[in-house]
């Protein structure tokens, strides 16, 4: 897959790969931060708003870009569980529900693949 970037709605001048690198307009990558719950987050300015910095989760940027939700469905999972991972391949637009049972389900998996 080729990497391709997209800008952010409503941050102009900074774009997401489908990779999930995020970028200003000059091509610097931002340093993404872990949070309390271990996911990357980046810090985003909206021209005219010096010093005010919007906190925004690369997962959900990266599925906003580049994954069609017709359905409006809530949240982003990671089908690997890794949160650090989030390439547009290893993210979903899934409920709530969906996203707690496919965590469980992977938790609970044994190595041969069978659920306990």
């Amino acid at each position: 897959m080729k990497e391709v970037f997209a800008e952010i709605e409503g941050f102009k001048g900074y774009y997401v790969s489908n990779f999930g690198k995020v970028v200003n307009e000059k091509g610097h990558e931002l340093c993404p931060y872990e949070n309390h719950k271990g996911y990357l987050k980046v810090g985003l300015c909206i021209r005219g708003e010096c010093g005010t910095s919007h906190k925004k989760r690369v997962h959900r940027l990266v599925a906003q870009a580049f994954i069609p939700n017709p359905n409006n469905l809530p949240e982003v999972n990671h089908k690997d569980l890794n949160k650090h991972n989030n390439r547009v391949d290893n993210l979903e637009w899934v409920t709530g529900e969906e996203n707690r049972r496919h965590y469980n389900n992977i938790k609970n998996m044994r190595k041969d693949g069978t659920i306990k």
